[in-house]
């Protein structure tokens, strides 16, 4: 429902702007098909619940492939990382710690 306003806030402008765009005009292509106010709302609500669905994966699996470990149980962890499509039997995961190069 925020469209790219959370790719922005972590730093992906760019993605953020091309969703946001999207949204846009999605919503003012539904407005112009006659649906009206309604249309504006459709438009952005179908994009950002869209790319909301996608955007969290693809932020998380690109933390973790900078170094980040998932910070819940082992199970937990195992399950979150078995719906990315990262887990491979016999892994083990850990708790949430930044790479050396991140950390301050």
């Amino acid at each position: 429902m925020l469209a790219g306003l959370p790719s922005v806030v972590r730093h992906d402008v760019w993605q953020g702007l091309a969703v946001t765009t999207a949204a846009l005009v999605l919503a003012v292509l539904a407005f112009a098909s006659g649906m009206g106010i309604w249309g504006l709302a459709a438009g952005w609500f179908a994009v950002g619940t869209v790319w909301g669905s996608l955007y969290n994966r693809l932020f998380t699996t690109r933390l973790i492939s900078k170094g980040y470990k998932l910070g819940g149980t082992e199970d937990q962890n195992r399950r979150a990382m078995a719906a990315l499509g990262l887990y491979e039997p016999g892994q083990h995961s850990a708790s949430v710690e930044a790479p050396a190069h991140v950390r301050r």
